[in-house]
């Protein structure tokens, strides 16, 4: 019997090569597939650099405007402190000169109420 398949296997190769031509065949449909697979492979990880890179890009640039929005509105809010803090003391120096003014002797007279020009 083992001889039997061992002539039937040497006939199979000797005969026009058919056995060797459809291994070969087999060997270059599975190396066309490995190279299609690489070939997507590839594909998928140069989408998915792109993809990353854009997500990246897009976080970068929400990031950026998260920060705008937090300076201008803590700018907003120094703006506000400074103009309450400016009001708080024109309050207080008016209020000072009003002390000042109720402290002042009466003024008497006519004479200081005359704008005086002079020739």
């Amino acid at each position: 019997m083992a001889e039997q398949r061992e002539h039937q296997n040497w006939h199979r190769t000797a005969s026009h090569g058919t056995s060797s031509f459809r291994r070969s065949a087999k060997a270059t449909t599975i190396e066309e597939r490995l190279t299609g697979q690489v070939r997507k492979v590839q594909q998928i990880t140069e989408n998915e650099k792109e993809r990353c890179s854009e997500l990246s890009a897009f976080v970068t640039l929400e990031f950026h405007d998260e920060i705008r929005r937090e300076t201008y509105s803590a700018t907003l809010r120094m703006v506000q402190f400074y103009i309450a803090v400016d009001k708080w003391v024109r309050l207080a120096q008016a209020e000072a000169s009003r002390q000042e003014l109720k402290a002042l002797p009466p003024k008497r007279g006519k004479a200081t109420s005359r704008i005086c020009i002079a020739p």
